[in-house]
């Protein structure tokens, strides 16, 4: 596999034909209006729902009722070959309107992770930072050119998991609920 720049691989809006057209747009229906989740894959549990449970798990435990099932994106390495993945990684990013931000010490240090939030802020996606470790955001922003934060207009929320998880929980689904209450996701019926 050669390396591949991930700025640039996320600011191309052109798909290869590593997915098969049909399963494309099985992805394009279900993610339209969705929410994109950017982390690092250092932060994804090596088995779901094992005890004790993940933050990450508790995290998609307050989305999947609110999207269903298919109608956020989280994904690993772990799920598919390079560029299938890469792949879904850009579906997801053009399809998804909402964005939520896992922010730990492995988000800060992934190139991929600043691409997803550099696309989300560039293209005026609402951000919910949900913080894990105690790794505060800017660390991560402060990579990124100046001028994307001059032109971004969409709302922007932080909550911290890392001191509380319960009320970070209970805050996240106050967020999702109004953001879902301004820009609803269409598809929840279809899961």
């Amino acid at each position: 596999m050669s390396e591949v720049d991930p700025q640039a691989f996320t600011s191309n809006t052109v798909f290869t034909d590593s997915l098969p057209g049909w399963r494309r747009r099985k992805l394009e229906g279900y993610l339209s209006g969705g929410l994109f989740i950017s982390h690092s894959s250092s932060d994804y549990p090596s088995r779901f729902y094992q005890e004790p449970q993940s933050k990450i798990e508790k995290i998609v435990d307050i989305i999947v009722p609110r999207f269903g099932p298919n109608g956020y994106f989280l994904h690993s390495l772990k799920s598919g070959g390079a560029e299938v993945y890469r792949e879904l990684v850009n579906i997801a990013l053009s399809c998804c309107d909402k964005f939520l931000l896992l922010v730990s010490a492995g988000s800060v240090r992934s190139p991929w992770v600043s691409a997803e939030v550099q696309f989300a802020l560039v293209n005026q996606r609402p951000i919910i930072e949900a913080c894990l470790d105690g790794t505060h955001v800017e660390q991560l922003y402060n990579g990124l050119p100046a001028d994307l934060f001059h032109n971004y207009h969409s709302a922007r929320s932080s909550i911290d998991f890392h001191s509380n998880v319960d009320q970070g929980r209970e805050m996240l689904a106050q967020l999702l609920d109004q953001l879902l209450a301004r820009f609803p996701y269409p598809c929840k019926q279809m899961d």
